[in-house]
């Protein structure tokens, strides 16, 4: 006599409807946790921030834990000779403990309301906002206004006094 493998084929497909059911269900929970708190424009991690005319500036962690060094990195997309589309840098500067704060990470703020570059004094150049962020507990800092200019980015401004956990534009 040939031995049945499966008994009951309904009680399989019903079996597997709901192994099938419960695995879409915490996919579509974890996908739903990864975008329930991403901000408007930029990522959670605000480090990399696109600009107009393919430019763009990325707040790279340099160095190990337990260095205090983010190096501020202004780059272009260029095409190379065989006509593809390159990052090129254009100006970079490692900061550690410039502007009276230890640059363990740095972000990008909001410089208006929803906008993270504007022209804020009205010269024709972009200006961004950055926060240098050591891990303290103090979340009250100071917003560092740059401008953008072509071949480089220049200090501004430095706004006191900016709660990073408010999440608010740096000018109203």
């Amino acid at each position: 006599m040939q031995k049945k493998y499966f008994q009951d084929t309904k009680n399989l497909l019903k079996r597997s409807s709901y192994f099938f059911l419960l695995a879409a269900f915490f996919c579509n929970q974890g996908i739903a946790a990864l975008t329930y708190y991403e901000t408007i424009g930029l990522p959670l991690w605000r480090d990399f921030l696109k600009l107009p005319n393919d430019r763009w500036i990325w707040l790279k962690k340099v160095g190990g834990v337990d260095e205090h060094k983010t190096k501020i990195i202004l780059g272009k997309k260029i095409k190379n000779s065989k006509g593809k589309l390159i990052n090129k840098v254009i100006w970079s500067e490692e900061y550690e403990e410039k502007h009276d704060a230890l640059w363990d990470y740095a972000y990008f703020l909001k410089i208006k309301a929803g906008e993270y570059f504007s022209d804020i004094n009205h010269d024709g150049r972009l200006e961004v906002a950055i926060m240098p962020y050591d891990s303290g507990n103090w979340m009250i800092r100071r917003a560092l206004i740059y401008t953008v200019k072509s071949d480089r980015l220049e200090l501004v401004k430095i706004q006191p006094k900016f709660n990073l956990e408010a999440d608010e534009s740096v000018f109203k």
